[in-house]
């Protein structure tokens, strides 16, 4: 429903890319069911839903685990890979993989929303119109983590990727240091 109000096509023309669909429950776990269809038309709209696409066919055995990916939108995606076969992208877990859409490319169904807190304050004002009292709120900012702001460019399509199958590459790892775990 969303991305089809969203009128994304012009950042996703062609056949190249990856797309981790977070299923409806994960809309209604956070109260995006209740946001109005022209919110995911605009311009947090669009760059949440870009959140969720990788340029490029992504099959199962390219997320290898720790691998790093840019999307669309100018987000970061980190797979990791459980020994009991779990894969998750940053905390959503993939439910179901590797389903091939002809004009699209490869979808993998997840259990979440990658960067939620794009539609931070659309959901703080549903809040304090009392529609979704008692929730608790959106993924709150623990206190040790400095929030980075990082523009958002949509750029105009290009139809020179559009017929050619690409793979992406992961970006590089950059293991940091936390001084809870004990080395």
């Amino acid at each position: 429903r969303f991305l089809n109000n969203a009128e994304i096509a012009p950042y996703i023309s062609g056949a190249n890319y990856t797309f981790f669909v977070p299923e409806d429950q994960a809309f209604r776990n956070l109260g995006f069911d209740r946001l109005s269809d022209e919110i995911f038309s605009s311009p947090q709209g669009v760059k949440l839903l870009l959140h969720h696409f990788v340029r490029g066919r992504l099959y199962d055995r390219d997320l290898k685990d720790n691998e790093v990916f840019e999307t669309i939108g100018g987000g970061i995606i980190k797979i990791t890979r459980t020994f009991e076969g779990t894969v998750s992208v940053n905390t959503a877990k993939i439910v179901e993989s590797e389903v091939f859409v002809y004009n699209l490319g490869t979808m993998f169904y997840i259990d979440s929303i990658l960067y939620p807190d794009i539609l931070q304050d659309y959901i703080s004002k549903k809040n304090s119109g009392h529609e979704l009292a008692g929730r608790p709120p959106l993924l709150p900012t623990p206190s040790d983590v400095e929030i980075v702001p990082k523009e958002f460019y949509v750029t105009e399509p290009s139809d020179s990727e559009d017929d050619e199958i690409i793979t992406p590459k992961a970006l590089p790892v950059r293991f940091m240091y936390n001084p809870k775990y004990k080395i």
